[in-house]
């Protein structure tokens, strides 16, 4: 992939797709870091057992997804 620098970041492919429990742990620890540092709160305390919920809760998520019933 082309970049603007050499210290560019580009994500994996296969953890941005948003039907996998990956990807959505990962947007979940971003939406969660976001407003840690908005908070200037330390970033880095539970994440991962911030992990470890999102991916146990990815099945309720896709459920209310798949049935419309996703609350925002």
């Amino acid at each position: 992939m082309p970049s603007l620098s050499g210290e560019s970041v580009w994500p994996n492919r296969g953890t941005v797709d948003p039907d996998t429990p990956e990807a959505f742990a990962n947007a979940v620890v971003l939406h969660g870091l976001i407003n840690r540092s908005l908070k200037r709160e330390n970033l880095f305390d539970g994440i991962p057992e911030l992990i470890v919920t999102a991916l146990a809760d990815f099945p309720e998520f896709q459920k209310r997804q798949d049935s419309g019933h996703l609350l925002v």
